[in-house]
């Protein structure tokens, strides 16, 4: 304790070197960051494309992550790193030397002795593409509430997630970047007057994952004090894979002509292959063709085994078996969905006309591809399946139309985020993890990641899509102000940033020390006995009048939001019930 005291007074001392020019130093070096205005006007120092880690090139490929090494004179920290290499639709982009973080900070000045709260957002992209850029996960609505926010690069696909499932390359070198994150963060952050005794992981998608996992990993323990994921959890089928891990990493040799009798001999020659080339020769395990390829996800999180050579796995058993043995970080954790978030993902099924005939013509193949329920079950059991969830959600006349879509949409909801994600919290409250938390996003503001669905003439919304929730949370572009003045997304950016930095500071969404939005508690998922309680975000009904088109927002409290629901996905015959 009495060493942790004085590292925190020295930090401190480095505080006071922050000026208005935004300039701080660290053992790394000196960075000269951009001073910046939140959305209410208050300024900050932004520094952009700080190096956490050694650049993972050559040798150090396929490898976890190496501290980060000085560098000379004055970085200038006002443009964002190099994104890590990563595919959108075949499009290749990005660069091995990947591993930058960006830290935005409330203005310090020589007088201020206070260390505040830290967030660090993980990004979501299904560990395939994405990146930290302010750009694109902006601080403005963050650094309003005094809270220090950090957004970080992590490596993607091949280079981050290839496992051959031996110490040749164990996998999971993404997570392990983000681990090296939070160490450079618990290292540094107090020069930039953030307390890495309060600091609280935050992620959407597979950042959310991400977040999960880190909850599980014992590498991860007493890095993070709080966890907040947003449409994601460690049980979702898709990202975990305990099988065929090193299937794919033979695969990828194949393609590129390494040999594949050996996986040491496999690794090093993957060591030398041109970044280019390995990201454009697929290794081609999807077991689909075209569009369907869409809902299978080639790099994913993996099982390890410590060794020698690999002494600090990340994960070592899967995650249902973690949570049973409650040996996990049991910090103040926040997970929640939006009420419409595979309408996002069935945009390709339903979002024209076209499509929408077309997948009338096909429809059972609809269970094995975009329900990617051969994750869950043997082959000659699929079609029954699908039956009964078809029949469960549309009823026995089984054609999609814009009038009974949204049925489609829960049923899928359902599969992709909702069930795991409810899941995931009964399996920690029964581990005794009481600090658990569940929210459900139903607001539809005035933008959306897509804005209508088209079925000839007619225009549909598809609801509250996934990652809707966060143009609420973190800002987009350089120009936060997207809203009118009164208009009532204003209300929602207030209350979304108030709960989840109420989590950064207390350890609670609705403290009582706090300031609570609409004044409604949020209660723990668990505080409800057999009941699993939601903190629910909607609209208001009449006689409320809407405010520029939009009813306003609405919070309440709902146990057992879904049970019908979930209860019929309880009885179905796949492998996460049986576990």
């Amino acid at each position: 304790m009495k060493r942790l005291l004085i590292y925190i007074s020295l930090q401190l001392l480095l505080v006071c070197r922050i000026r208005a020019d935004c300039v701080v130093s660290i053992d790394q070096g000196t960075a000269r960051g951009a001073l910046l205005t939140s959305f209410a006007g208050k300024e900050f120092c932004s520094y952009s494309g700080i190096p956490y880690a050694t650049p993972p090139v050559g040798d150090l490929r396929f490898r976890a992550p190496e501290p980060a090494l000085p560098w000379t004179g004055e970085l200038n920290a006002t443009k964002p790193g190099n994104s890590c290499m990563q595919s959108l639709m075949s499009i290749y982009l990005g660069n091995e030397d990947c591993l930058y973080l960006n830290v935005h900070t409330p203005q310090v000045t020589e007088s201020t002795s206070e260390l505040l709260p830290v967030m660090v957002f993980i990004h979501g992209g299904g560990y395939t593409f994405g990146s930290g850029k302010p750009a694109s996960y902006g601080p403005h609505f963050i650094i309003d509430k005094d809270v220090v926010m950090i957004t970080i690069n992590y490596r993607l696909g091949v280079f981050g997630f290839l496992s051959t499932g031996d110490d040749a390359a164990p996998g999971n070198f993404g997570l392990k970047d983000q681990l090296e994150a939070l160490r450079w963060i618990q290292k540094n952050i107090a020069a930039f007057g953030g307390d890495p005794n309060k600091v609280t992981i935050f992620g959407e998608s597979a950042g959310s994952f991400s977040v999960h996992f880190h909850v599980l990993s014992q590498a991860s323990k007493g890095l993070f004090h709080a966890a907040i994921g947003e449409s994601g959890s460690a049980l979702m089928p898709m990202f975990l894979d305990t099988t065929h891990s090193s299937a794919v990493a033979l695969k990828q040799g194949e393609a590129v002509g390494c040999p594949t009798d050996n996986t040491a001999d496999l690794i090093d020659c993957l060591r030398k292959i041109d970044a280019d080339t390995l990201m454009t020769n697929d290794p081609g395990m999807c077991p689909f063709e075209g569009l369907e390829c869409y809902y299978y996800e080639e790099w994913r999180v993996v099982t390890e085994t410590q060794s020698d050579l690999n002494p600090e796995p990340f994960l070592t058993a899967p995650p249902q078996d973690i949570i049973r043995s409650g040996n996990f970080n049991k910090v103040p954790f926040v997970l929640g969905t939006n009420s419409e978030e595979a309408g996002f993902f069935l945009v390709p099924y339903i979002g024209t006309k076209d499509v929408m005939d077309k997948l009338n013509l096909n429809f059972d193949r609809l269970g094995e591809t975009a329900f990617f329920l051969w994750e869950s079950e043997s082959q000659d059991m699929i079609a029954a399946t699908w039956q009964s969830v078809a029949d469960f959600y549309i009823g026995t006349n089984h054609t999609i139309t814009p009038d009974n879509y949204h049925k489609l949409i829960e049923a899928a909801n359902d599969r992709f985020m909702q069930h795991n994600i409810q899941k995931s919290v009964e399996l920690h409250l029964q581990a005794g993890h009481s600090t658990v938390y569940l929210y459900n996003f139903g607001y539809r503001g005035k933008y959306s990641l897509i804005a209508k669905a088209r079925y000839g003439d007619l225009r549909f919304d598809l609801g509250v899509l996934h990652a809707d929730e966060m143009q609420y949370i973190l800002s987009y572009g350089s120009d936060p102000q997207k809203w009118t003045a009164g208009h009532p997304d204003l209300e929602v950016v207030d209350a979304v940033v108030t709960l989840w930095t109420n989590v950064a500071k207390y350890g609670h969404p609705t403290p009582s020390e706090g300031t609570i939005p609409q004044s409604i508690a949020w209660p723990a998922a668990g505080d409800n006995q057999d009941q699993v309680t939601y903190y629910v975000f909607g609209h208001q009904e009449p006689p409320v009048e809407p405010v520029d088109g939009i009813m306003p927002l609405r919070i309440s409290v709902v146990p057992d939001l879904f049970k019908a629901r979930m209860d019929f996905w309880d009885s179905l015959p796949l492998s996460e019930n049986q576990q």
